[in-house]
């Protein structure tokens, strides 16, 4: 073989093995590579909680006040999560939620109102494991928090200024507020499923129980309420979420 044509035979065979080698190869464009993802992410996170609202409707109820909605409350709140380079999937964040729910009525021309606002806050660890753009991560989350109840009950007519501070002249008077809240622990197991959208946002979707175990109650601020029948207000709760961030194959 001419030394020529040896040339052209060794150029077209590195040519073709090229080619090949390109197809073979193509691009990935999962966010997710053989031992999962790094980065961070931020979100929003509207939830649902079922709040355990049993016992207090009970001693609603003795007293004649409407009760809380046996449906459940809207809560809104963030979070924020980074991945550990150190341990594959393991990724650790903070998350904060708040919301009420309200129950009123008219009955012998008096207005009565009964609102319960609950809110938290806390770090989170969560592991993560990945099935291509799809991850489903089991974790948590452990800080504190706060319930609040208020209790109104007034005239249902329109008063004027002088008419509402005359009444704190008078003893007897239809006219009640209290406003009684409580400091909490708080622990929340859940399992999550999020889908990758792409290497910059994600859509989540978690179910999980938030149990809060609390101290004394107050009333008003100030003072400690005495025989405060323990009220188990923890309870399960589903959460959306959207993140946004930088979520990168590793």
């Amino acid at each position: 073989m001419k030394p020529i044509a040896l040339v052209f035979l060794i150029i077209f065979c590195m040519l073709n093995e090229t080619v090949m080698s390109q197809d073979e190869a193509p691009v990935s464009r999962r966010p997710r590579g053989p031992k999962g993802v790094v980065g961070a992410g931020i979100g929003a996170i509207p939830m649902w909680f079922h709040a355990g609202t049993s016992e207090i409707n009970l001693q609603l109820r003795s007293a004649h006040l409407p009760e809380f909605s046996n449906s459940g409350m809207f809560l809104m709140g963030g979070a924020a999560y980074a991945y550990i380079l150190a341990i594959d999937n393991l990724r650790v964040g903070a998350m904060l939620e708040s919301g009420s729910t309200e129950s009123n009525r008219v009955v012998n021309e008096l207005y009565q109102s009964v609102t319960y606002d609950v809110n938290f806050i806390g770090g989170t660890v969560e592991y993560s494991i990945p099935f291509g753009n799809f991850v489903v991560s089991l974790g948590g989350l452990i800080g504190g928090g706060a319930n609040q109840f208020t209790l109104v009950q007034s005239p249902n007519v329109l008063l004027t200024w002088k008419e509402i501070l005359d009444q704190y002249k008078s003893i007897m008077t239809d006219s009640q507020s209290h406003v009684f809240t409580q400091s909490t622990f708080v622990y929340a197991p859940w399992v999550t499923a999020e889908y990758i959208i792409n290497p910059f946002i994600t859509f989540r979707v978690a179910g999980g129980y938030l149990g809060m175990v609390g101290g004394t109650w107050t009333t008003d601020n100030r003072f400690e309420v005495l025989n405060m029948p323990e009220l188990k207000l923890g309870n399960t709760f589903i959460q959306l979420g959207v993140f946004v961030g930088a979520f990168l194959s590793r």
